[in-house]
């Protein structure tokens, strides 16, 4: 079985090409980091294939996509704070 995903800037799909026993499954892995583009877009749009042969060697496919919605929140937060301590003066 092997995963295909045509997603520019993803990270390699590990584990690479893998051979299955009927009923065994696998879970595929890969990294992407969100681009500037993808924020002006609001969101990043995905879709893998998992390509095999089923145990009569015929080859058996399915896709599935998931879209992602970028979160345009920006915040920022400062908090400043002192303790005041008493001053002591010398001589009075």
């Amino acid at each position: 079985m092997t995963v295909s995903d045509p997603l520019s800037g993803l990270s390699a799909i590990t584990p690479g090409p893998v051979t299955l026993a009927p009923g065994e499954n696998q879970c595929s892995r890969q990294i992407y980091t969100i681009t500037q583009s993808d924020m002006d877009a609001g969101q990043v749009d995905n879709t893998a294939t998992a390509t095999g042969n089923d145990p009569d060697d015929v080859e058996v496919s399915d896709t599935d996509s998931e879209t992602i919605t970028v979160v345009k929140d920006a915040s920022i937060e400062i908090v400043k704070s002192a303790d005041h301590l008493p001053t002591m003066q010398q001589g009075m």
